[in-house]
């Protein structure tokens, strides 16, 4: 089943080319001679432009609710009080 402008279906070449078609290229600008990345994701590929800036790129991915920093430190402080109650009592002899 293909989703309009979502999916495709392409032939791969007795050379193992692939033709992306056309509308895709120009959605997501692929020009002759760029360079894809192509990623085994398991039970399927991924075919993506590769990151020019991975860092920059990256930013804005977690939800603007809880950031990755936000829930370390709030694991870290959930540990600490696990280790806390742990802990015997200290003796004042």
């Amino acid at each position: 089943m293909e989703l309009k402008g979502v999916t495709a279906t392409a032939v791969v070449s007795e050379k193992g080319w692939l033709v992306i078609p056309q509308a895709f290229r120009r959605r997501h600008s692929i020009k002759k001679g760029d360079r894809l990345r192509i990623i085994d994701c398991g039970e399927f590929i991924a075919i993506v432009p590769p990151l020019t800036s991975p860092v920059a790129q990256g930013l804005g991915l977690l939800p603007e609710t809880m950031r990755m920093t936000d829930e370390l430190l709030e694991s870290r402080r959930a540990e600490l009080g696990r280790e806390e109650r742990d802990l015997p009592t200290p003796r004042h002899d």
